[in-house]
């Protein structure tokens, strides 16, 4: 007569450290399938952090390395621009100009020389946040995405890089491509207003040059008739 031999239940310890180490082993695997991110985007998700504890410099040095790391990392481009602009003055500029068409409208020749003394942007510090807007456009149109990322806003911060300078022509160019890419989100119908006060300054401006040239031609014939 054959005796079955029953088989011992493991030890309940036993039981419980193959448990552990089957869920270790899990774990692992799990840890081992997961994308790391890389550093490139850390380095802008921690310069988003400090930019608005407005530490610019920190910003400015994580993104310039993020960019060197990853040189088609679009939110990069667009955040060191960002930065640069806050430390150039063109915000301050821009606010300026705002609340000088909100008081006056289209009245702004009423404004006073005091506040039409505008807040003057660092030009090279402000051309280097106006590159880092045209390499994200160009990223943009290669093909390049980002949810957080329009073409729209690039459009517009250019374009109150060119109207800082004076350049008419550039700040109707990119307004309105800010218009028809955001569908009216920006509100460039007020900024209009001091683009029209601009082309009137610069065209006084150049009146007054031109009756200048004529007035020292004058004087030149004058002295020469004398002699």
């Amino acid at each position: 007569m054959i005796t079955q031999i029953k088989q011992r239940p493991a030890p309940m310890q036993y039981r419980g450290i193959t448990q552990i180490l089957l869920l270790l082993t899990f774990l692992l695997i799990i840890g081992c399938q997961q994308k790391q991110v890389p550093q490139d985007q850390l380095l802008v998700e921690d310069a988003e952090e400090v930019v608005n504890a407005q530490d610019y410099d920190k910003a400015r040095n994580n993104l310039l390395k993020a960019i060197e790391l990853n040189p088609r990392n679009l939110k990069a481009y667009v955040l060191l621009g960002d930065v640069y602009y806050f430390q150039s003055n063109v915000i301050m500029f821009r606010m300026q100009v705002l609340n000088l068409v909100f008081k006056y409208g289209r009245r702004l020749r009423w404004a006073s020389a005091k506040e039409l003394d505008l807040a003057t942007p660092t030009e090279p510090i402000m051309l280097a946040g106006m590159d880092c807007y045209q390499k994200a456009l160009a990223l943009l149109k290669e093909g390049m995405t980002d949810p957080t990322v329009e073409a729209s806003y690039l459009n517009y911060e250019l374009g109150w890089g060119y109207m800082a300078q004076d350049d008419i022509e550039n700040t109707k160019k990119y307004f309105q491509e800010s218009i028809e890419g955001g569908k009216d989100r920006w509100d460039v119908k007020s900024v209009n207003v001091y683009i029209g006060y601009m082309e009137n300054k610069l065209s006084d401006k150049k009146n007054q040059e031109i009756l200048e040239q004529a007035r020292q031609k004058l004087l030149k014939k004058k002295e020469k008739s004398r002699k």
